[in-house]
C-alpha cells in the first residue's frame, strides 16, 4: 500500500486562493497579502488614490462582487478613531448598526463588520456584508482603510481571502520603510 505524507496530501487540498504574496505599496505605507488569482489595480479619481483588488475569475466578479478597497483619508485636529467609529454604532441610511468593532487604542486600528443594503437598479436592494480596518498612522494623522466586501449571501467563501487583504492589513512608519 502507497503511504503519502500527510501534509502534502492536506496542501493540496487547499484551495488556490489559500496561498498569499505580501505586497508592499510603492506610494503609501501599506502592506497586505496578496491572495493568489487576484488581481492589484491602482486608480486615482479627483486626486483621490485609491488600490482595488479583485478575484480574476469573472463568476466571483459578478457573482459575489467581491472586493477590497484600499484609501487614506487625512483625520482632523479634532477627530479621533472614537469618533470615526460613532455612527456605526447604530443604523444609518442603509447600513446596519456593526455586528463587530473592535478598537485598539495602542495600536490605532480599528475592526469592523457590518451590512449595507444598496439600491443597483430598477428598485433591486443587494445587501452586502464589509469587513473594514482603520489604521492610524500616528506620525502623519492620517487614516488608511482597508475595506473587503462581498454580497452578504456570498462572503463566506471569501473569508480568507478577506483574511489575508484586510485582517493582515498594516502601515508601517516611514523610519520602518526600505
Amino acid at each position: 500500500m502507497l503511504r503519502l505524507p500527510l501534509l502534502p496530501v492536506l496542501l493540496l487540498c487547499l484551495p488556490v486562493w489559500a496561498w498569499a504574496a505580501p505586497y508592499r505599496d510603492t506610494v503609501w505605507p501599506v502592506t497586505f497579502d496578496l491572495p493568489a488569482q487576484w488581481q492589484l489595480s491602482s486608480k486615482t479619481e479627483k486626486k483621490r488614490r485609491t488600490l482595488l483588488v479583485l478575484p480574476r475569475r469573472a463568476e466571483d466578479r459578478e457573482r459575489g462582487d467581491a472586493r477590497a478597497v484600499f484609501s487614506v483619508r487625512r483625520l482632523g485636529k479634532r477627530d479621533s478613531l472614537q469618533r470615526l467609529i460613532r455612527p456605526y454604532r447604530s443604523a444609518q441610511g442603509g447600513r446596519e448598526a456593526a455586528s463587530r468593532i473592535e478598537l485598539d487604542e495602542k495600536r490605532g486600528r480599528v475592526l469592523l463588520d457590518y451590512r449595507e443594503s444598496e439600491n443597483v437598479q430598477n428598485g433591486l436592494w443587494i445587501v452586502r456584508r464589509h469587513q473594514k480596518v482603520w489604521q492610524l498612522d500616528k506620525a502623519s494623522r492620517r487614516v488608511f482603510e482597508a475595506d473587503c466586501s462581498a454580497n452578504a449571501s456570498e462572503f463566506k467563501h471569501y473569508r480568507q481571502p478577506f483574511s489575508s487583504l484586510c485582517l493582515k492589513f498594516s502601515v508601517s512608519s516611514k523610519r520602518e520603510q526600505p
